[in-house]
């Protein structure tokens, strides 16, 4: 649902849950979008300079009809968050915790570390690890030499026999062979068989789904591009689900489809993304947002 930014134009449509908190507590970046849950960063546009509030003041106060009776809210003149609603204070002590928790968990990695490395150094010692008084094993080589040693041998004159033929031996006819021609086979090759590819079955390709975003805001500007300085479009309602066609680089904004027919760019803290972000296409060719009149 789109409401018109105090033309007159359209009445915005009453939502089942009236929102009570205060007019001035939103995100630092648009003063024009409001808050409806307690967030880190959440600022009151009503000082001067814009200032954060505490998470707890947040829900008992900001959240609610109480900010009616907030000194910020009466006064007639802007000027600093007191120290006991601005939230950069409470940040410090945290801050510490943090630090003096990085600083422990070092010293022990470097204890860690060095007790290993003399663990290491110490283990090194082949000698030290074996126990005293234990028999330890010798390993003996034995070789085996074999000599051959050739026999004797007396060799012994063997008797002569003397033939003497008792007549002459007549020669014998040998017989004449008569080759025989053989025939000849001529081998026959089988039939070729030649291999038929089979058709290309189609592969089914899996479709991702669309990335898209819901609006997690009360109301939400829309602009014509990704930064406060572009001209609004118009609000959208908490709840609204709207495709992401494209980002900038490092995804602050979101050009989103469509507001009453074109493309418009939201701003990505104040709305959930479904889907894979990363897939979606970034916006180079920007145009500039319009000189301000003077």
């Amino acid at each position: 649902m789109i409401n018109k930014v105090a033309s007159g134009k359209q009445a915005p449509t009453p939502s089942p849950l009236m929102f009570r908190g205060c007019p001035y507590f939103g995100i630092v970046d648009d003063a024009d979008t409001r808050l409806m849950f307690p967030m880190e960063g959440a600022v009151c546009h009503r000082a001067q300079p814009v200032g954060e509030v505490q998470l707890s003041y947040q829900q008992t106060t900001c959240l609610t009809a109480e900010h009616q009776s907030c000194e910020v809210f009466l006064r007639q003149q802007r000027a600093p968050l007191p120290p006991g609603i601005t939230g950069w204070e409470v940040r410090g002590p945290r801050s510490r915790r943090v630090f003096l928790g990085m600083v422990v968990i070092l010293i022990f990695t470097a204890v860690g570390i060095l007790a290993g490395l003399w663990w290491v150094n110490d283990s090194g010692d082949l000698e030290a690890l074996i126990p005293a008084g234990e028999p330890q094993g010798i390993l003996v080589a034995v070789t085996h030499t074999a000599t051959a040693t050739r026999p004797a041998h007396t060799a012994t004159a063997a008797p002569t026999a003397t033939y003497t033929p008792s007549s002459t031996p007549e020669p014998t006819a040998v017989p004449t062979l008569t080759p025989v021609p053989t025939e000849t086979l001529t081998p026959s090759l089988p039939p070729t068989f030649t291999p038929v590819r089979p058709a290309n079955t189609p592969t089914a390709t899996a479709v991702r789904p669309q990335t898209s975003i819901t609006v997690n805001v009360e109301r939400l500007n829309v602009r014509q591009g990704p930064g406060v300085t572009y001209p609004s479009l118009g609000l959208v309602e908490f709840g609204a689900v709207y495709d992401v066609v494209g980002r900038v680089s490092d995804s602050s904004w979101l050009q989103i489809c469509c507001v009453e027919g074109a493309a418009s760019w939201v701003l990505a803290e104040t709305v959930l993304v479904q889907g894979i972000l990363d897939e979606v296409p970034v916006i180079r060719d920007i145009p500039p947002p319009p000189e301000p009149a003077p």
